[in-house]
């Protein structure tokens, strides 16, 4: 009977640390350069996904210059899953019909899922390899991954225009408690490009 009582408790007791494991703490925020700002942080714990606690980080912010960084934490017990979620406002001077980000981790992870903005086609992801995203004291050295989300193809409008948004996910799983840092790069549309190339060369030759 007493080993039977010693079986039960050991069961409790496992049972409580698989609930109690996951994130106990998170943090992100922009760089502070300006070319990307935070105007939000939202926070939810989905609940078991597959016996994994699973958790949904939705970030706000809007974007004014390419090669934007943001940056965060999670403090982890266990080896949680996360989606990452920015819906971004487009506040360059172009219209974005690529996006590519580029996330870095201070600790190995897997790249579970992607969302796109409505209309656009799958993104493409690469491997997971070791590298370095950010910069100065954003900077995380570590396992990096790129993902291009891609607009909907010759003749698609679902180019996101300037004031518009869009919304682009990233779902992870990790162990241990890391750093990260995103770079997020929007393309504009071919016209766009091509009025941007008009306008620097008019800057070129003025100052010649």
């Amino acid at each position: 009977m007493k080993h039977a009582w010693i079986v039960v408790l050991l069961a409790i007791f496992a049972l409580g640390s698989s609930a109690s494991a996951g994130i106990t703490a998170h943090n992100c925020d922009d760089d502070g350069d300006g070319a990307i700002v935070m105007n939000s942080l939202g926070w939810t714990e989905n609940g078991l996904e597959e016996g994994i606690q699973l958790y949904t980080m939705d970030i706000g912010a809007t974007q004014k210059d390419v090669a934007a960084n943001m940056f965060g934490d999670f403090t982890v017990v266990g080896d949680p899953k996360v989606w990452i979620n920015q819906v971004v406002e487009n506040d360059t001077s172009f219209a974005w019909k690529d996006y590519h980000l580029v996330l870095g981790m201070t600790q190995p992870f897997t790249v579970l899922n992607t969302s796109s903005p409505t209309g656009w086609v799958a993104p493409t992801v690469s491997a997971v390899t070791e590298g370095t995203v950010g910069h100065g004291d954003t900077q995380v050295t570590g396992w990096m991954v790129t993902v291009d989300y891609l607009w909907g193809g010759p003749g698609s409008e679902t180019e996101i225009a300037i004031g518009d948004d869009g919304s682009f996910g990233i779902k992870v799983q990790f162990s241990g408690s890391l750093a990260f840092c995103t770079e997020q790069t929007p393309t504009p549309e071919p016209g766009s490009l091509a009025l941007l190339g008009m306008g620097a060369l008019a800057l070129l030759r003025r100052r010649g």
